[in-house]
């Protein structure tokens, strides 16, 4: 009889915990490619590649970059960039993608190096 309420319980952690993992790899994601867009020789491209790289070992699919100003290349040193990653509900665990809606979010801010 106890078996059933078991399962339940050990189901719902791992998928806690995926929901977790996936809401912190989009935090260390944004973190990742908010450095990459505040070195001086920062371009888009190379923003895109730093999410790309990174999303590959986090196993993160459907990642979305949002960035404000859209572009890092040719600001001045000084400038303040916000990094945005969001990620479809769906994209999270086995089942919780089912429970959620919307998007996991995370965004990064940071200022321009010299």
């Amino acid at each position: 009889m106890t078996l059933p309420v078991l399962l339940l319980i050990a189901f719902g952690t791992i998928e806690t915990c995926g929901a977790v993992f996936a809401k912190q790899s989009l935090q260390s994601a944004a973190q990742e490619c908010a450095r990459e867009a505040a070195l001086p020789s920062a371009t888009l491209a190379s923003v895109r590649a730093r999410l790309d790289e990174f999303s590959a070992r986090r196993d993160l699919s459907s990642v979305v970059l949002t960035m404000t100003p859209s572009d890092p290349a040719g600001l001045p040193a000084g400038t303040t960039l916000v990094v945005s990653l969001s990620l479809p509900a769906e994209e999270v665990g086995l089942i919780a993608g089912q429970f959620l809606s919307g998007e996991v979010e995370a965004s990064c801010t940071v200022v321009k190096s010299f």
